[in-house]
């Protein structure tokens, strides 16, 4: 999605203005867990599993949620001349990220379950506002044209003391806290025809569980450097332990893909002259301190903390991946 993209949605949403009665529609997201098993074995786990709840809308609510979109399109739109691909480790502020649906393949299942409606509870009255991830908006633009835009809202419980209460026919009613909530005027993502611009990745990350899909990808790349014998199983298991704590490891990890030639070819590599001068010079040993290369083995030259194991994971990620020490052509060939 580019420039003239954006300004193509929003020429569309401001045809709404007066003829949008019906035309909108609004979701609740929360998690719920499912047991699964995994594939070949009888291992089960849990898993985490979207639930969402369609929510009827009176008039004023769906100007008012069309007008959120019209607010944040205009700021999208002034964003737009510096759209980057979604990156997996790196993001910028003030910087709008591009990402094909069908990208990550929880992020066009989720897409999925929302465009066909797939499980849906009409009624929102087991719905515990607390355990709410985020609404999304559905507008129809045109015919069979959809936006569809993610935002967070906001459950008001911050009064210490007392209690909120609303007139109504002229009398006072005390409000009811877990019925009561806003929505804040702020997009974190929207989708159009199977392409997403994202302006918030952490929260991006949080309605796609990113941080359980990084690991889920992350293990198998960890089993596969495992199998080489250069990097101790202790040091995996630690490195998958991690993983779950800490998913900007998982991402350094998941980024490699499931490439194993290029895996391959980098473990072959440990141990010649090139990995020699590399590990040994004075750049290496400034970013990665912590290692060294001892009886066949990526070891640490000091205690292993999480340090040691990120800048592993850093260490394996960045040479892998760049072909540094491998036979594959270099930035630098």
């Amino acid at each position: 999605m580019d420039k003239t993209g954006v300004e193509e949605i929003e020429t569309l949403a401001k045809g709404l203005i007066n003829s949008y009665l019906g035309k909108v529609e609004l979701y609740f997201l929360r998690y719920g867990e499912q047991t699964v098993r995994e594939e070949g074995t009888e291992e089960a786990k849990k898993v985490p599993k979207p639930v969402f709840y369609e929510a009827e809308i009176e008039r004023d609510v769906q100007k008012q949620l069309l007008d959120i979109f019209l607010h944040n399109i205009e700021y999208y739109k002034e964003l737009s001349d510096n759209i980057l691909p979604y990156d997996i480790v790196d993001k910028e502020n003030d910087v709008l990220a591009n990402l094909p649906t069908d990208t990550f393949t929880n992020v066009n299942d989720l897409m999925t379950i929302i465009k066909n409606k797939t499980g849906f509870i009409n009624s929102l009255n087991k719905l515990n506002l607390n355990s709410v991830v985020c609404f999304c908006a559905r507008i129809e633009l045109a015919e069979d044209k959809y936006v569809y835009y993610f935002g967070r809202i906001d459950k008001f419980t911050r009064l210490k003391k007392g209690f909120f209460a609303n007139i109504s026919n002229s009398a006072v009613e005390k409000l009811e806290l877990g019925k009561f909530f806003g929505f804040i005027n702020f997009i974190i993502f929207f989708e159009y025809e199977d392409e997403l611009l994202i302006k918030n990745q952490d929260n991006f990350n949080t309605v796609f569980k990113m941080k359980d899909f990084f690991e889920a990808k992350a293990i198998p790349i960890l089993d596969i450097i495992e199998s080489k014998g250069k990097v101790s199983g202790e040091d995996i298991i630690a490195l998958k332990e991690l993983c779950s704590r800490d998913s900007r490891v998982a991402k350094r990890i998941m980024k490699l893909g499931t490439d194993e030639e290029k895996i391959n070819i980098f473990f072959e590599n440990l141990g010649n002259e090139s990995f020699q001068e590399i590990i040994n010079d004075p750049f290496f040993r400034e970013k990665f301190g912590t290692l060294s290369y001892e009886d066949d083995k990526i070891t640490c030259s000091s205690t292993k903390t999480d340090v040691y194991y990120r800048e592993l994971a850093m260490f394996i990620r960045d040479t892998a991946s760049r072909a540094v020490i491998s036979r594959m052509p270099s930035i630098s060939d």
